[in-house]
Parts: structure tokens; sequence; C-alpha cells
């Protein structure tokens, strides 16, 4: 549930006159005030109508069949001339005081005016009033209430509508706790009444705002603006942050990215047809211009473009275009299914087939499907006595061979499959092999062949072993020629013809890497609260805010971190959060060279940040850094 702002003297007033009621002197918390309403003898039970007449009707009467849009209701229920009370809730008088924007069907207590008891608006609908004037945000809807997979969508999380001004803070922040404002109009291309492009939300600087360079208007491009949104609105609602999503009038470009997220959550057809022509009661249906129809062009294109996407239903065209076409992943989708939904959904799954055809060689993993987006490993091993001569691996059609399978040590890797995958793979009797010779010291090969066949291909993958971290130099002789230069990259050795007897020689260097804090890349840490924030050229040492990802330095420790520098000054981004053995935020300060901070000094020596002090610290830092997989971080031991 999103979190609400109350007033602290709207809620004394209620325990006021529930005390005054019952004459008790208790102490009540919000939560237990519903109870304590509904215990007082003669407390009132208010229901009424929120939602107006004429929207009623339409959604109790109206439904669509989706395999026929060559018909609109909707001019049968909204005038030609637009009514604003068909586009605003009905307000109920209870306590002395005009109540609005209530959560349908939900109980909620009130009191004053010598009056109490609860609240239950009625319908399922809850159209928005965000002011008490006629210049408040127009057409503002909780997409909450409507039946879909599981359940019911719930209120509160995602809300729809026209452009908004800093006036609807107090209602769209305080009331319903909004901290996302995802702006659909757009950089580019903007109609004149879209006015001027903005920079930053008008409800404030405490809610995140989101504009895309160009609009997504009744069909599924441009892809970054997609890519932009769905991430936007998933990151969002499965932290239980409310966003409020709009353009001008909270009709078109709203109502295609309504359409899309309503659709993952297996909304019918019907209701998102309908959810979608609820505009016409705020704009009127007198005219094309003003009226939206589910059998006008415009929405027909956008209806027509998802069931062009491969899936056996709506839901799964939703699914499949936010996974396959806007790299979402399955986990993304369940997990914004799951928190929007009131109930259980269905865990939804797009398997792709793993195909194999294997003379000779056997294959670890034996699965035969996987989850689209997921990624898949595997290694092939040659029968005894036999060596592989030949491997294919093809996704989609698509030859992946280069880049997913190692000869070496026969593994294969998908990082993420996105399309059915066959592996061929044939092994042989070998006619010549050649010995190899592994000088391992604190390390060791992926490949533990001690053959390889003349003509074939070799690789491997040098680690540290123990409480080694970093590799020496690797060389690498083949018949007695030293070829490292050509055969080593990293810490893997390919040789992509054995023409000899192959020597690796390789020992492991420097024993106190921290590895365990994580690093994240293009992130730096917000000075108010330590958490995470996108920020490209800087890095997180220590990725997560939690106590496995926190630096532990001991009084006199010396703290080394290569690949990442400091600042000549304060830059607002580069910044060192102290914190408690458990991770509870204690403070921050924005570093720099030269800069003494929290019994801390930070320094730069040979091109490597060194921090030290006298006393015991749990931190997390951001650092400039180019390339967070360069980035080295060592407790009391010199980094050469």
């Amino acid at each position: 549930m999103a979190k609400k702002l109350y007033e602290e003297a709207a809620v004394q007033a209620i325990a006021d006159a529930i005390r005054a009621k019952n004459g008790s002197g208790a102490t009540y918390r919000i939560g237990d005030m519903a109870a304590a309403v509904r215990a007082i003898t003669g407390a009132e039970v208010v229901t009424w109508h929120q939602c107006p007449e004429a929207v009623r009707n339409y959604l109790t009467n109206v439904t669509y069949d989706p395999s026929d849009y060559s018909t609109s209701q909707i001019a049968n229920y909204a005038p030609a001339a637009a009514v604003i009370s068909n586009y605003k809730p009905i307000g109920q008088t209870a306590g002395g005081t005009v109540h609005y924007n209530e959560v349908p069907n939900v109980l909620t207590p009130f009191a004053g005016g010598g009056a109490a008891g609860t609240l239950k608006p009625l319908d399922t609908l809850r159209w928005l009033r965000t002011r008490d004037n006629s210049a408040e945000a127009w057409n503002v809807r909780d997409l909450g209430g409507w039946a879909c997979d599981g359940g019911t969508v719930k209120y509160g999380l995602l809300i729809r509508g026209g452009r908004i001004s800093a006036a609807d803070r107090a209602v769209l922040v305080g009331q319903f706790g909004v901290q996302h404002e995802i702006d659909l109009r757009g950089k580019e291309g903007r109609d004149p009444s879209d006015g001027d492009v903005a920079t930053e939300s008008p409800l404030g600087g405490d809610v995140r705002f989101t504009i895309a360079d160009k609009a997504a208007t009744y069909a599924l491009t441009p892809v970054a603006t997609w890519q932009l949104y769905l991430r936007c609105v998933i990151d969002a609602v499965t932290h239980r942050e409310p966003v409020y999503f709009h353009c001008t009038a909270g009709a078109d470009r709203t109502g295609t990215l309504a359409c899309v997220l309503e659709g993952l959550l297996g909304m019918s057809q019907s209701d998102i047809d309908k959810d979608y022509e609820l505009t016409t009661f705020y704009s009127g249906s007198g005219t094309d211009a003003l009226a939206r129809r589910r059998n006008e062009p415009e929405w027909k294109r956008l209806i027509n473009a998802i069931n062009a996407v491969s899936g056996n239903t709506f839901r799964d065209k939703c699914v499949h275009f936010a996974v396959g076409t806007c790299g979402m992943s399955m986990a993304d989708i369940n997990a914004y299914r799951a928190v929007m939904t009131a109930g259980t959904p269905e865990t939804l799954h797009w398997y792709q087939t793993i195909a194999k055809s294997l003379t000779g060689c056997t294959l670890s993993n034996t699965t035969s499907q996987a989850d689209y987006g997921e990624a898949y490993t595997a290694t092939i091993t040659a029968d005894s006595g036999k060596v592989l001569a030949s491997v294919v691996v093809k996704m989609g059609g698509v030859d992946i061979t280069a880049t997913a399978y190692s000869a070496g040590s026969g593994a294969i890797n998908i990082a993420k499959v996105t399309g059915a995958v066959t592996i061929t793979a044939v092994a042989s009797v070998p006619s010549v092999t050649y010995n190899i010779t592994r000088n391992l010291t604190n390390c060791a090969s992926s490949n533990v062949a001690n053959t390889v066949a003349d003509g074939a291909a070799y690789s491997t993958t040098l680690s540290p072993t123990g409480t080694y971290k970093k590799l020496g130099t690797i060389i690498v002789t083949m018949g007695g020629t030293d070829i490292s230069a050509s055969a080593v990259s990293g810490n893997t050795i390919t040789i992509a013809k054995v023409t000899g007897n192959i020597v690796i020689t390789c020992a492991a260097v420097i024993t106190n890497v921290i590895e365990t804090v994580g690093i994240s890349a293009d992130t730096r840490l917000s000075a108010g609260s330590g958490t995470n924030k996108a920020q490209v050229g800087w890095a997180a040492i220590g990725a997560n805010m939690d106590a496995a990802s926190l630096i532990h330095l001991m009084p006199g420790d010396t703290l080394r971190i290569k690949g990442a520098s400091l600042p000549d000054s304060q830059d607002g981004k580069s910044i060192a959060i102290s914190y408690s053995e458990t991770a509870t935020f204690l403070s921050a300060g924005y570093i720099h060279n030269g800069y003494s901070w929290n019994n801390l000094e930070f320094t730069t020596v040979d091109n490597v940040v060194t921090i030290t002090g006298p006393a015991e610290h749990y931190l997390r830092l951001s650092l400039i850094c180019a390339d967070a997989s360069a980035v080295i971080a060592t407790i009391n031991e010199p980094i050469t």
C-alpha cells in the first residue's frame, strides 16, 4: 500500500471525537481508529455512490467483443458537451466535512461535528478531485478497481490524468503519496497546447520526474520511449511508490500507456476499451475530435499493433512486447503484477525450447526449456577416448557459437535466452594429441584436460585460489614458442588451432582484495539517505545498502582503491557514507582529495585513492569511475 500523509490536527480530531463518544481516555493509532469507530453505539455507516450515475450506467451496461472493433457505445452515455459532474467524484458530507476521493468499498473512519462513523463509497471506479476549483487537473482517475488476473487492480499506485500544476500537490502528493510523475508529452514534436517542456515535476522537487524525447501515441514505438516508461512504472510500483502519468488531456498518449499497463495485468480488452472511452465523459462525445471511441482508427491502430506481437492472448502479447522488445524481464513483469493486484495473479512464463543433438558426448544441463530473458549454462563433455570435433550453438536460428561457447572448457554460457536454442555437438576419436602442462601457483584452470587433439581449438580461464584475488602475468608456449601475446586476453587463454605441446605458467598475486562489498557502475550515493542514485561516470564502492556491502575498517587500517578517483574539490557526487554495523545510515560527507571527514583522511597516492583513520568505521563510497570492472580495493595491502 502506498504511504499517505495525514494532518496531525485532523487525526487528533478523530481521536478526540472517538473518546467523546465512548467515554474512554484511550490513545488511538491510525490503524486502530476504524475498529474504535465501529464499536461506538450509534456510529454512522455512510454509503453513497461516489461515481456519477452516467458513468455507472456505462460501466454496468456495456461489454465489448474483442474480436469486433466496428462499434462503440460511449456516445449513448457521455453527452455531446462534457458535464463536469460526470468526471468528478460525488462528495459526501459527514462529520461536517465533504469527503471526496475515498477508496471504493473500503470503510474509512470519520469524526467531527458531533458525529462519528465510517465512510464507504460504492462502485469501483474512482474519479479524483485534485482541488476545490475549476482550474484543478482534469480527467484524473485511479487505475484501481478493474478486474484482472487473480483479483482486481489495486488502488492508489497508478493514477492517470491531464497536466497538473503545483496547486495539485496537496492532493496528489499529500493525500495519495505520488512519488513519480511521468510526462507523456515528450520533448520533441509537441503540440502547442502541450506547453513548454518541463525539466522537473510541478508537484515538487521530491517527486521524481520522467519525460521521454519522443511521445508514444497509439503505437508501440519509439521503443526507447516505451523502455523508459515501463522501467519507470515497474521500478516505482514494485517499490510501492505511486505514479501519476499524464499528457495534456489524459486521453491519447495517456490511454496508450494505460492500455499496455492494463494488458500486463490481464484486464479484459472490453475493460481496457472502456477505460479508454471514459475520457469522453471529460471531453464530450459531440464530434470525432472530442470523443474517444474504441472503433476509431487511432485506437484500432494501437490494438492491431499489440495483436501483431506473438502470444496467445492480449495479455501475453503485452508481456512479450514488454519483455521481447523493451528488455524487461519476466521477473520484472511478475513483480509488477504481484504488487498491482489485490489477489493472487498467475506467475507468467515465456518459455523458449532448448533442443540438443549430441554425438559421442553429453551435456550437463538436461532442461528442455528456459524462460525468455533467463541465463542458460551447460558443459559439453566428450565420451571417454574422444574429443569434441564440432560444436554449434544457435538461438532464434542465429549462430551464436562464437560468443556462447568456450572450446577449451566445453562451457556454453548464454546470458539471456531470447529465442529457441539448438545445441549440436560431435565428439570423435583424435588421431594426434598434444600434452597440456600447467605450472600454476595459487591459481586454477577451468579446463582441466591434459591433452588436446591436433588442430583442435583450446581455451581455458585462470582464476586465483585460496586468499589470492588477482593473477600475475600469464605465459603460454606451444611447441616451445611463446604465444602469450596472441593467446592471452585478460584471464582467458584461447588457441584457435593446437599444433604442439602447450605449457601454461602463472602465479596469483594480491591477497586482500575487497570483493564481497560489490561495485555498482554508473551510480552515486544519496547524501541524505545513502540510497543508490543513477549517475554516469561514478561508481558505488559497496553495491547495496546492507551489512554485507559495507567496507569494515578497524582503527589504523588503510583502504586503497585503484580504478577510481577523488575530485580536487567538492562536486556533490563524490560521497562517503557512514553506517552502523547493521547498515543503519549515520552520516554522509562530500569528499575530495586532501579532505578530512569523520576522523578519516582522503588522499590520492600514485593514482590510488587512500583512506585512513584512527577509529572503526563501516563505509560505502561513491567515486569518479569510468570503468567499474577495473576497480581494485584492498585493506592494508599496497596495489601495484
